[in-house]
């Protein structure tokens, strides 16, 4: 998973699903959890994605402030 703060009440999860499903349960859970501390007025969108790549150092970024 990747997490980017595209705004202060916008955030983007960005799932690699790798071939599995991810149950709608969780998907509440995690926006739940992420209105919580941002805000509920906080818009959370999701992407699903085959295969999140590293940054040009190598290095996977699970969380990434665009602001």
């Amino acid at each position: 998973f990747q997490v980017n703060q595209e705004d202060y009440e916008k955030i983007e999860v960005r799932i690699e699903l790798n071939g599995k499903d991810i149950e709608e349960n969780k998907i509440k859970q995690i926006t739940s959890s992420i209105k919580l501390v941002m805000g509920e007025d906080c818009e959370v969108n999701y992407s699903y994605v085959d295969l999140l790549l590293p940054t040009k150092s190598g290095k996977f970024l699970y969380t990434i402030c665009l602001i």
